[in-house]
């Protein structure tokens, strides 16, 4: 058996019969304290080990009990609490209620040495690497960010010739990406199977209707509305006539000797 107890000032139990605590509250306190420096009561136990020292299993009624306590200004935090990291609490003592000044604990939080600021950009301009070169993981992200635009030179060709049509209806239209539109007019070949000869006449057709010339203003409208705007673009063409059909009186006409 240990021989060692943890102090429990007075404030604590005034906190108690004030109603602002309760006595799980105060087995939790107890517990920090028995971590707890005794000249400064800073302590950083970690959540299991409190919850050895109490016998409340559940974290979380440990972590209700640090707030309580906080709220009663009997414990605050100083420090720790992030990543794998202890939270730093600083609790009462005997010579009154605690600071939040906060502190870095000479004791380690565990067996993992933790580096600083410093002695990282130091490892890293060893390796090459300055605070401008972007790691390894910023460019993989970089890259996937960045879209993989394909195109062939016709593509391209016909979205500068696009947009140069597009700005004779609106002026004021904005250049765009070409690398994305004549990716859009691949996708539009390829993906969808249409013939290149007949997406020229298609949007031209649209460029010169008095509705559509203003809703296909990019190669991703144009892609979205081929179908209709095909569909129309043949309803919109002159029925060829048929050849006159030859009645039967007639046939015997042509036969008959002049």
């Amino acid at each position: 058996m240990s021989n060692r107890f943890a102090i429990v000032p007075e404030c604590v139990f005034d906190e108690l019969d004030a109603g602002n605590i309760t006595a799980r509250d105060v087995a939790v306190f107890a517990a920090l304290a028995l971590h707890a420096d005794a000249g400064t009561g800073v302590c950083y136990p970690g959540m299991e080990a409190l919850s050895n020292r109490t016998g409340i299993a559940d974290v979380r009624t440990i972590y209700r009990a640090t707030k309580a306590l906080t709220a009663a200004k009997l414990i605050c935090k100083i420090g720790g609490g992030f990543r794998d990291r202890a939270t730093v609490f600083r609790i009462a003592t005997k010579n009154g209620k605690p600071s939040q000044e906060r502190v870095t604990p000479e004791t380690p939080f565990s067996e993992e040495r933790v580096t600083s600021h410093a002695e990282r950009v130091t490892s890293h301009a060893g390796k090459g690497v300055t605070r401008d070169t972007p790691t390894d993981q910023e460019q993989t992200k970089e890259q996937k960010q960045r879209p993989a635009y394909k195109y062939a030179d016709a593509d391209m060709k016909f979205a500068k010739a696009m947009f140069e049509q597009i700005r004779r209806v609106a002026p004021r239209e904005k250049s765009p990406k070409f690398e994305a539109w004549a990716n859009e007019l691949r996708l539009l070949r390829e993906r969808d199977g249409r013939d290149p000869k007949e997406i020229k006449t298609v949007f031209n057709w649209a460029n010169a209707d008095d509705f559509w010339c203003t809703n296909i203003r990019s190669p991703s409208k144009l892609r979205e509305k081929y179908s209709a705007l095909h569909a129309k673009m043949i309803a919109a063409q002159p029925a060829t006539p048929r050849p006159q059909e030859i009645t039967q009186p007639q046939r015997r006409q042509r036969r008959a000797p002049a």
